[in-house]
Order: C-alpha cells, then sequence, then structure tokens
C-alpha cells in the first residue's frame, strides 16, 4: 500500500527508475526512505519527502532530475491552481510519452533548453535551441 501511495503520484519518475535500474533498486529507495523518514500523515508531503530524498542522493540516471521536477510542478499546480514549471535539456514530449508508456527513450532527440510550464488546462512547452 504504502509503495502505490508514492509510485501513484511520482509514476513517471519511478517508471524510470525502475527501467533504468531495476524494480528492486525501486523498493530499495523506498524501503530505505521509510526506515529513515517518519511517515506524513498526506500522500502528497510523504510523496514530496520522498521527492526531497531522491534529489539527495544524486542518483545517476539520466533525466531523472527533469522528470521528478515536472512532477513536482505538476502536483504544485494541482495543490495551489497556479502555473509552475519544469526544464529540460531534450525535447520533453517524446521523453513523457515513453515514461507513461513504460518504455525507454530511444531517439532523446535534439539537444536544447526547453521550458515546460504546467496550467490548470494543462502543459505547453517552450524552446530555445542551443
Amino acid at each position: 500500500m504504502k509503495y502505490n501511495m508514492v509510485v501513484g503520484i511520482y509514476r513517471l519518475s519511478c517508471r524510470l527508475l525502475m527501467l533504468a535500474l531495476d524494480p528492486d533498486v525501486l523498493r530499495a529507495l523506498l524501503e530505505d526512505f521509510w526506515s529513515r523518514i517518519p511517515p506524513r500523515q498526506f500522500v502528497g508531503t510523504e510523496a514530496d519527502a520522498f521527492a526531497d530524498d531522491l534529489v539527495a542522493k544524486h542518483i545517476r540516471v539520466p533525466q531523472l532530475p527533469a522528470i521528478l521536477a515536472f512532477e513536482r510542478a505538476t502536483l504544485s499546480t494541482l495543490r495551489d491552481g497556479t502555473p509552475h514549471g519544469a526544464r529540460f535539456n531534450i525535447d520533453p514530449l517524446p521523453m513523457l510519452r515513453a515514461r507513461a508508456e513504460g518504455t525507454v527513450l530511444q531517439e532523446p532527440g535534439a539537444p536544447g533548453e526547453y521550458a515546460l510550464e504546467i496550467t490548470a488546462e494543462g502543459p505547453s512547452v517552450s524552446a530555445a535551441s542551443r
């Protein structure tokens, strides 16, 4: 049950960790988190604490920081109704689609600077090539 709460909120980040590392590694990260961090009353704050823990661990998985930032921005927009953003160094849409489908992105696309703004109506991408 605990797994479903965090994985449900950070679904894309957790899928990336499972694809890049292994499902057992994700389980170990979650178990380590729960062994050190007191439980939170609300699912969103529990998931935020787990995301903070992932960031602090500096896990070297390509695009993990950007996908996690995107999911955190999405959660913030859902909470407060105001736009939030995330930055990517490749086109985020193919990467996010691949994560949503549970697949590995075969062609990462052209590098660049992309900003994705998450609003109540949905995300919008702006690009400024390097």
